[in-house]
């Protein structure tokens, strides 16, 4: 009997719905978002656990969206790449950006020309990058120290602790000091 009650409900649900019902329950990537205290961001990409993920968000509230920029981040370790080299083709490849940071150079790029401008660094002669990624780029670092930064660090960890959950966005900023005094 429930085979058939099965096929009789099939045939009655337009295809589209169907497939989007079994892309839902078979653990269709997903993408949340949400603002803990003190205006932390974090968006996660999730292939499942819908509810145990929503459960972590639930102590939070407010749309974060808007707070973060995909980007596209391809990195070069200093030591191994000619600073003018790679700034004029990055130039010439059209990318955003080249960074100088301590011993980096980070070419930024938008998210829909990052692999094209990766592949052109590359056929430019430049090494392979120590890095390269398109990501999510918080806008403003909201800096938080005590009991706000333990909250939201224990909120993080309990995101990325889901098997299913890729990744971890945030725009959160703790100082060394109060890193050291949570232990």
């Amino acid at each position: 009997l429930a085979p058939k009650r099965l096929t009789l409900a099939v045939k009655e649900q337009p295809l589209q719905e169907i497939i989007r019902e079994i892309a839902r329950q078979t653990g269709y990537p997903m993408q949340y978002q949400g603002a803990a205290k003190g205006q932390i961001i974090s968006i996660q990409r999730s292939n499942a656990t819908f509810w145990e993920i929503m459960d972590d968000l639930n102590r939070m509230t407010g749309a974060t969206m808007y707070h973060n920029e995909g980007q596209g981040l391809i990195v070069y370790e200093k030591a191994k790449v000619d600073e003018n080299k790679l700034t004029d083709a990055a130039i010439e490849l059209g990318a955003d950006d080249v960074r100088s940071e301590d011993d980096v150079f980070t070419v930024i790029t938008e998210p829909k020309e990052f692999e094209r401008i990766r592949d052109g660094l590359k056929q430019a002669g430049l090494p392979d990058p120590a890095s390269a990624e398109v990501t999510m780029v918080p806008q403003n670092k909201t800096h938080l120290t005590g009991k706000d930064a333990e909250t939201a660090l224990k909120l993080l960890d309990a995101l990325e602790d889901h098997d299913d959950v890729q990744n971890v966005y945030s725009n959160l900023d703790v100082d060394e000091a109060t890193l050291a005094n949570m232990g």
